[in-house]
């Protein structure tokens, strides 16, 4: 791709261990991604490492698994409470890293209380499983910011350049022991919700708000656009057809069969031919 520079000997061992765990999983899953999603998380990788090179060669723990067992919720259910952190020490301080790669650092800063509330419940799991201090939490935001994305496409090196030293990706957040317990009684009432299947969906308002405070993009387009299930969701048929008045059972209908565009179902079909196509390799290797 035009926008990207040579690859370093580090950059270029990234991407091969990159395809090597692609493979990797296509064989464990029997699942594929199609061309365009893989390559746009191949390019998440690699400018996320070109971003924070040197805070990724401090890290001295990766993957770190919190474990917060025999927690009770407010319905008397046990539950475990589980996370995943990497953690840097440089000898004068230790800083937990929780990596978002779904996030995007903006989004991140408009948007900071529920990390605030996650990052702070695991502070309080590694004190008390390493009994050690922490000097900072942070969540790095690993997806491009917009304005990176567009100078991408863009494809001219100077905005690039610009973009990528305008990216921020770690969003520091304070630590406050104070919210522990309300975090985890919060928790423990979702715990109760999906044991007592209830799932009621957000209401047509907040489909049609913002999806952050003082954002511009509607919840609907933000979150709804992303879940494999909002057909089944009475506010999201709802919204689409209140959206077409005079044709909402058409619209539905419409919204229901949207695949993306020629170039996208092309690709998505090519991605499960390869995947079946390797599983009926191996399967007539393993019965021969």
């Amino acid at each position: 791709m035009s926008w990207e520079m040579p690859l370093t000997d580090d950059e270029r061992f990234l991407m091969e261990a990159f395809e090597a765990n692609f493979e990797r999983l296509r064989e464990e899953s029997g699942r594929s991604l199609a061309p365009f999603i893989k390559e746009s998380a191949r390019q998440q990788v690699l400018l996320y490492y070109r971003r924070l090179r040197e805070l990724a060669a401090q890290v001295e723990e990766t993957e770190v698994r919190l474990v917060l067992p025999e927690q009770t919720s407010p319905a008397g259910r046990q539950y475990t409470l589980e996370g995943v952190v990497d953690i840097v020490e440089d000898g004068s301080s230790t800083v937990m890293y929780d990596l978002k790669t779904y996030l995007d650092a903006d989004a991140a800063r408009d948007h900071v209380e529920p990390h605030y509330r996650q990052l702070n419940v695991y502070a309080h799991i590694w004190k008390g499983l390493r009994g050690r201090q922490l000097d900072k939490v942070a969540v790095i935001a690993t997806r491009p910011t917009r304005p990176l994305y567009r100078a991408l496409r863009a494809g001219e090196p100077a905005k690039i350049q610009a973009a990528m030293e305008a990216w921020a990706p770690v969003l520091e957040v304070p630590v406050d022991g104070n919210v522990v317990a309300e975090v985890m009684e919060s928790f423990g009432r979702v715990v109760d919700l999906i044991e007592d299947r209830k799932f009621s969906p957000p209401s047509l308002e907040v489909l049609k708000a913002s999806s952050r405070p003082d954002g511009k993009v509607p919840f609907a387009q933000d979150v709804c656009l992303n879940c494999d299930a909002r057909f089944g969701c009475a506010s999201y048929r709802q919204l689409v057809r209140a959206q077409s008045p005079g044709r909402a059972d058409q619209a539905l209908r419409d919204a229901s069969a949207d695949f993306g565009g020629d170039a996208e179902k092309q690709d998505w079909r090519d991605s499960g031919v390869t995947a079946t196509a390797r599983i009926d390799v191996e399967d007539e290797g393993t019965s021969a």
